[in-house]
């Protein structure tokens, strides 16, 4: 949501861990300059016309407030999104869910609970809310 320079903490036996939220883990500080997700996302699209485009997050537990700040004219331009969830507070709720109407198809995978992916409707999203447990939505236009 926000552009400058933040700290941004790295788990140095986890190359892949990188957040803005310490933990005994991420011990190793970095300040980074961040860039405002719709502008960078815009600059793709505007340079991409021609191009299906294909979007995944993956922000430690960062994924939905990104989501929920793509402005719609921005997220009707992707092709695919890949959001990994976990659960939605109660004042992202409706936003997220008039999000997720923009799109045509939502596809879900959820290891824990199931093998594979399955197509659902919007309603069956709370159901994996209800399951405390990590899952990721393919949404496709």
């Amino acid at each position: 949501k926000k552009e400058g320079n933040f700290l941004f903490y790295e788990n140095i036996a986890n190359s892949g861990d990188f957040s803005l939220i310490k933990n005994k883990q991420r011990n190793i500080k970095h300040i980074f300059k961040f860039k405002e997700a719709n502008k960078e996302l815009l600059k793709i699209i505007n340079s991409n016309k021609n191009l299906n485009l294909i979007l995944k997050t993956d922000c430690q537990g960062y994924d939905l407030d990104i989501f929920c700040n793509i402005k719609d004219k921005n997220l009707k331009k992707i092709n695919i999104y890949f959001l990994e969830c976990r659960s939605i507070p109660e004042k992202d709720k409706l936003n997220f869910y008039n999000k997720i109407n923009l799109f045509n198809k939502i596809l879900i995978s959820c290891p824990l609970i199931h093998k594979g992916i399955k197509k659902i409707n919007i309603e069956q999203i709370q159901n994996y809310i209800d399951y405390k447990v990590e899952f990721d939505l393919i949404l496709i236009n």
